[in-house]
């Protein structure tokens, strides 16, 4: 599916050359550019996705439960050894 508009990639710092490299050019420009004002990397308008995919959001991959902060974060310091 090709974007229709300017679609926002979720980018590690690390992977950041293989996102640059991971699309030819569309129309003379860069298929993947990093947007200064919002400091995020996104595909221009014209870039086949799917060639993207492993830098494409994925919302059902964050949390949504309704947990209690203080609880999860004791939760996780006992995961990493520590005794409270």
């Amino acid at each position: 599916m090709k974007a229709r508009y300017r679609t926002w990639l979720a980018v590690p710092p690390d992977e950041r050359e293989l996102a640059r490299n991971a699309h030819p050019p569309v129309n003379g420009q860069k298929a993947v550019a990093w947007d200064n004002e919002h400091k995020l990397w996104y595909a221009q308008p014209g870039v086949e996705l799917s060639l993207l995919d492993e830098w494409l959001p994925r919302p059902q991959n964050f949390s949504t439960n309704d947990s209690d902060p203080v609880t999860e974060f004791a939760q996780e310091l006992e995961k990493a050894g520590l005794i409270i």
